[in-house]
Protein backbone atom coordinates (compact mmCIF):
# COMPACT_ATOMS: atom_id res chain seq x y z
CA UNK A 1 0.00 0.00 0.00
CA UNK A 2 1.51 3.37 -0.99
CA UNK A 3 2.48 5.83 1.72
CA UNK A 4 -0.11 8.65 1.91
CA UNK A 5 1.84 10.94 4.26
CA UNK A 6 3.19 14.07 2.55
CA UNK A 7 6.89 14.50 3.04
CA UNK A 8 9.35 17.22 2.06
CA UNK A 9 10.70 15.00 -0.70
CA UNK A 10 7.21 14.29 -2.06
CA UNK A 11 4.75 17.20 -1.84
CA UNK A 12 1.04 16.55 -1.39
CA UNK A 13 -1.39 16.70 -4.31
CA UNK A 14 -2.65 20.11 -3.20
CA UNK A 15 0.88 21.48 -3.05
CA UNK A 16 1.69 20.07 -6.49
CA UNK A 17 -1.45 21.73 -7.88
CA UNK A 18 -0.58 25.09 -6.31
CA UNK A 19 2.97 24.82 -7.67
CA UNK A 20 1.68 23.97 -11.14
CA UNK A 21 -1.02 26.66 -11.06
CA UNK A 22 1.02 29.55 -9.67
CA UNK A 23 4.67 28.86 -10.55
CA UNK A 24 6.26 31.08 -13.22
CA UNK A 25 7.59 28.71 -15.88
CA UNK A 26 10.48 31.04 -16.69
CA UNK A 27 11.80 31.91 -13.23
CA UNK A 28 10.39 29.10 -11.11
CA UNK A 29 8.96 31.62 -8.63
CA UNK A 30 5.35 31.70 -7.42
CA UNK A 31 3.71 34.51 -9.40
CA UNK A 32 0.20 35.85 -9.32
CA UNK A 33 0.63 39.60 -9.19
CA UNK A 34 3.11 41.29 -11.50
CA UNK A 35 4.04 44.86 -12.31
CA UNK A 36 1.43 46.09 -14.83
CA UNK A 37 2.28 46.03 -18.51
CA UNK A 38 1.45 49.03 -20.77
CA UNK A 39 -2.11 47.88 -21.56
CA UNK A 40 -2.96 47.63 -17.87
CA UNK A 41 -1.40 51.05 -17.20
CA UNK A 42 -3.67 52.52 -19.90
CA UNK A 43 -6.68 51.00 -18.13
CA UNK A 44 -5.53 52.33 -14.73
CA UNK A 45 -5.05 55.83 -16.17
CA UNK A 46 -8.49 55.77 -17.84
CA UNK A 47 -10.10 54.75 -14.54
CA UNK A 48 -8.34 57.56 -12.67
CA UNK A 49 -9.27 60.14 -15.34
CA UNK A 50 -12.89 58.94 -15.42
CA UNK A 51 -13.08 58.74 -11.63
CA UNK A 52 -11.78 62.27 -11.17
CA UNK A 53 -14.09 63.58 -13.88
CA UNK A 54 -11.25 65.42 -15.63
CA UNK A 55 -12.89 65.24 -19.06
CA UNK A 56 -16.65 64.99 -18.51
CA UNK A 57 -17.41 65.56 -22.19
CA UNK A 58 -15.21 62.58 -23.12
CA UNK A 59 -16.44 60.02 -20.57
CA UNK A 60 -17.67 57.54 -23.19
CA UNK A 61 -14.41 57.65 -25.13
CA UNK A 62 -12.41 57.18 -21.92
CA UNK A 63 -14.47 54.12 -20.97
CA UNK A 64 -14.07 52.64 -24.47
CA UNK A 65 -10.32 53.21 -24.31
CA UNK A 66 -10.19 51.49 -20.92
CA UNK A 67 -12.24 48.55 -22.20
CA UNK A 68 -9.94 48.20 -25.21
CA UNK A 69 -6.91 48.23 -22.94
CA UNK A 70 -8.41 45.48 -20.77
CA UNK A 71 -9.25 43.41 -23.84
CA UNK A 72 -5.64 43.74 -25.02
CA UNK A 73 -4.34 42.88 -21.54
CA UNK A 74 -6.69 39.89 -21.18
CA UNK A 75 -5.78 38.51 -24.60
CA UNK A 76 -2.07 38.94 -23.86
CA UNK A 77 -2.36 37.16 -20.50
CA UNK A 78 -4.51 34.38 -21.96
CA UNK A 79 -1.93 33.71 -24.66
CA UNK A 80 1.36 34.51 -22.91
CA UNK A 81 0.65 34.34 -19.18
CA UNK A 82 3.53 33.00 -17.08
CA UNK A 83 1.40 30.32 -15.44
CA UNK A 84 -2.10 28.82 -15.64
CA UNK A 85 -3.43 31.24 -13.00
CA UNK A 86 -2.45 34.26 -15.08
CA UNK A 87 -3.86 32.67 -18.24
CA UNK A 88 -7.14 31.96 -16.48
CA UNK A 89 -7.27 35.53 -15.14
CA UNK A 90 -6.67 36.83 -18.66
CA UNK A 91 -9.46 34.66 -20.04
CA UNK A 92 -11.88 35.82 -17.34
CA UNK A 93 -11.11 39.51 -17.92
CA UNK A 94 -11.28 39.06 -21.69
CA UNK A 95 -14.60 37.23 -21.46
CA UNK A 96 -16.06 39.81 -19.09
CA UNK A 97 -15.05 42.71 -21.33
CA UNK A 98 -16.45 41.05 -24.43
CA UNK A 99 -19.68 40.30 -22.56
CA UNK A 100 -19.93 43.97 -21.48
CA UNK A 101 -19.34 45.20 -25.01
CA UNK A 102 -21.90 42.86 -26.57
CA UNK A 103 -24.65 43.41 -24.01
Amino acid sequence: MPDRDPSPSRPSGRRRFVDWFLRDRGTGRITFVQWPNPALWVWVITMVVAGLGLYPSRTDEIHWLGAGALIAWGADEALRGVNPARRLLGLLVLGWQIYRLVS
